[in-house]
């Protein structure tokens, strides 16, 4: 319900609900892949304090953590 703009008291937005359950999905899928939280807030492996950290970070990893799935080849 957290991704919902009603549950900030805002009018329903589809599309931007459909990207704040991407991202959360990508996010978990990292940590599937043994990915940690990330330190960049631009990344989907950040940890989301709020609703506006997921909105900022978007579904993209980083470089950092985009590098770490070599290893898993």
């Amino acid at each position: 319900h957290r991704l919902r703009q009603e549950f900030y008291g805002d009018k329903p937005n589809q599309k931007l609900f459909e990207k704040r359950v991407l991202t959360e999905a990508v996010h978990e899928i990292g940590h599937l892949l043994n990915l940690k939280h990330c330190s960049n807030p631009n990344c989907v492996m950040f940890f989301s304090n709020s609703i506006l950290d997921t909105d900022r970070k978007g579904f993209l990893f980083c470089n950092g953590c985009r590098s770490k799935f070599k290893i898993l080849k």
